[in-house]
């Protein structure tokens, strides 16, 4: 199919490697939801989709940003997929970039270099995490229920 050594490859190979825990971690998370809400919705004249749309997805905010965080560093800190998927330099992912870069400087400690890559690494995960955060700590029922 001409996905080895691509990015779309890879992309497609990271997709396939989350959806499980997204899929089992959303189920649980919207069977967690009050179903008194659900039944509101209903009586209001609200169908199935418009109540999952518009009343419980916005109720899962805190699962979806979960999902999104533990994915997101699950998949960062992924080595063993792109070094089997993904041999051309030119596509390497930042953790074969930093593997060869290592090894460039046959492991030896150049401290300036190696504080500047930890730096770049951690930098979009901590962005990440800035984003999410406040999903993270907002309550999913707060104020629905007596």
């Amino acid at each position: 199919m001409g996905l080895l050594n691509t990015r779309p490859g890879l992309i497609i190979t990271y997709v396939a490697f989350a959806l499980p825990f997204t899929v089992f971690f959303l189920y649980a998370f919207f069977k967690t939801l009050p179903n008194e809400i659900y039944e509101a919705a209903e009586i209001d004249g609200a169908g199935e989709w418009q109540t999952f749309f518009l009343v419980m997805l916005p109720m899962a905010k805190p699962g979806f940003a979960s999902v999104a965080i533990f994915n997101f560093l699950g998949l960062w800190n992924q080595y063993l997929i792109p070094v089997a998927l993904n041999t051309n330099t030119s596509n390497y992912v930042l953790s074969q970039g930093l593997a060869a870069f290592a090894a460039r400087t046959n492991y030896e400690v150049d401290f300036g270099a190696l504080f500047a890559s930890v730096v770049l690494t951690i930098l979009p995960v901590l962005i990440v995490y800035i984003i999410f955060q406040r999903q993270l700590q907002g309550s999913v029922s707060q104020g629905t229920m007596k």
